[in-house]
C-alpha cells in the first residue's frame, strides 16, 4: 500500500517543501506558510502514528493523502503560475497601458476587471497589484485596496516600489471618512429678552401721555 512507500512519501514532502519555499521566497507569503504548515503537520502526523503509535496502514490513509494532495497542490499552483505569467509576458506592457488609461479617464471599474487580469496573469506583477489598489480606492473599497498594497509590498522582493506603496497606504489613511460633527443644540427661537419688557411698557405709556389719552 502507498503507506508503506516510506521513501516515496518523503521525496514527496521534500519536493512539496521545496515549491512551498519558492514561493515564500518570491513574496507570496501565506501560500507558502500554509503549505508548510500543512506538510509539516501531515509528515509528522504519519510518522507518529507509523512508528511511535504502530497504527494499522488503513489509520495512516489520511494523513498520508493530507501529505500527497498538499504537496502535489503546491506544485502544480507555482508551475501554473509560472506558465501563465509566460505566456502573458508579450502581451503585458499594452494590457498595463490600457489598464492605466482606464484609471487615468476614471473608468475605475474597467480599470480594476484589467488589473485583475494581469495580476491573474502575472501574481508577482507589483505594479499591476498597485494599479488595481489605486482602482479600489477610487472605487471607495478601502479595504480591498490596502489588501491590494500589501500584495504589492509582499511580491517586490527588490523594494523597487516601496516609497510609491507607502505613498498610496497614506493616500488610504487620509481617504477615510472624518467623524461626523457632534450635533449642535437647537437654535432657541429669537423673541423680546424678559429685560426688555418694562422698557418698552414704559414706552407705550409715555406715547399715550403724549396723545392726550
Amino acid at each position: 500500500m502507498f503507506v508503506d512507500a516510506v521513501g516515496a512519501n518523503v521525496l514527496v514532502f521534500a519536493v512539496g517543501q521545496v515549491f512551498a519555499w519558492l514561493f515564500l521566497r518570491t513574496g507570496r507569503f501565506w501560500v507558502g506558510a500554509g503549505a508548510t504548515i500543512l506538510l509539516w503537520v501531515s509528515i509528522d502526523w504519519w510518522l507518529v502514528q507509523r512508528y511511535l503509535l504502530a497504527t494499522p496502514p488503513e489509520g495512516q490513509q489520511l494523513a498520508v493523502w493530507l501529505l500527497q494532495i498538499t504537496a502535489v497542490a503546491v506544485t502544480l499552483s507555482y508551475v501554473w503560475a509560472i506558465v501563465r505569467r509566460r505566456l502573458a509576458a508579450p502581451q503585458r506592457p499594452a494590457r498595463f497601458r490600457s489598464a492605466l488609461a482606464e484609471l487615468l479617464q476614471g473608468k475605475s471599474k474597467q480599470a480594476e476587471a484589467s488589473f485583475a487580469g494581469l495580476v491573474w496573469s502575472d501574481p508577482w506583477d507589483a505594479s499591476a497589484w498597485i494599479g488595481r489598489g489605486d482602482s479600489f480606492r477610487r472605487l471607495g473599497v478601502l479595504g480591498k485596496a490596502r489588501g491590494c498594497y500589501r500584495r504589492a509590498i509582499g511580491v517586490d522582493t527588490k523594494k523597487e516600489f516601496a516609497d510609491l506603496v507607502a505613498h498610496r497606504l497614506k493616500l488610504l489613511q487620509a481617504s477615510k471618512p472624518e467623524k461626523s460633527a457632534a450635533k449642535k443644540p437647537a437654535a432657541v427661537a429669537a423673541g423680546p429678552t424678559p429685560a426688555a419688557a418694562p422698557v418698552a411698557r414704559k414706552q407705550k405709556r409715555a406715547r399715550k401721555a403724549a396723545s392726550g389719552n
